[in-house]
């Protein structure tokens, strides 16, 4: 399961129909509802382009990717080429907009939808994201792991020096594999969180 902004289905790496249907924020309400509240719409002069299908009903269920990095994902999980799972599947889990931005409410219910229709068997869900929680919020990551679904977190985009009151969720959470980035040099690069209270 891979949170992101969707995954073209059609790139070659993709390719053979490995790329499932998934889900898409904009068809559920209260993501959707997040999401309008977050870009001021609709009083927004300019809907983003976050928008564009919802007045026509028209969706791809994650199969599209706008921005890039969901598909730049997939290859390197399950590319012919590159990737290290080459026989996985992906489900594509639409919580990020073609800009990449999205809001906790459509992370949130985008982890809700993988639980509530993973069936059974060994899976994986990706959250390359970051965003910065409250101390009221759940924790909805929790779910997928109580279900055996592991969870791969990215240790704090954006970078952040992570300490008791400078987090980054989800990556300051528990009981997920949350591996920070490397340079050339094998130096953490200047993208990722650090500090002693990264969770990695």
């Amino acid at each position: 399961y891979l949170v992101d902004p969707g995954v073209r289905a059609s790139h070659i790496e993709s390719a053979g129909g490995r790329v499932q249907p998934g889900w898409d924020y904009r068809q559920d309400v209260d993501a959707l509802g997040s999401y309008k509240s977050s870009v001021n719409y609709p009083t927004v002069a300019n809907p983003p382009c976050g928008l564009e299908s919802v007045t026509s009903g028209t969706f791809s269920e994650g199969r599209t990717d706008q921005h890039g990095h969901g598909t730049h994902v997939s290859a390197a999980v399950v590319g012919a080429t590159t990737g290290v799972a080459k026989g996985a599947r992906v489900i594509p889990v639409r919580a990020l907009d073609c800009r990449g931005l999205g809001t906790y409410v459509m992370v949130e219910e985008a982890l809700k939808w993988i639980v509530l229709h993973h069936s059974s068997g060994p899976a994986v869900v990706n959250l390359s994201l970051g965003v910065s929680p409250s101390d009221d919020d759940p924790d909805p990551v929790s779910a997928p792991i109580r279900n055996q679904i592991n969870a791969l977190v990215a240790e704090g985009v954006p970078a952040t020096r992570c300490t008791p009151t400078v987090r980054s969720w989800p990556a300051d959470r528990p009981n997920h594999v949350s591996p920070s980035t490397c340079c050339a040099t094998d130096r953490t690069s200047r993208r990722s969180a650090s500090g002693r209270a990264c969770s990695t």
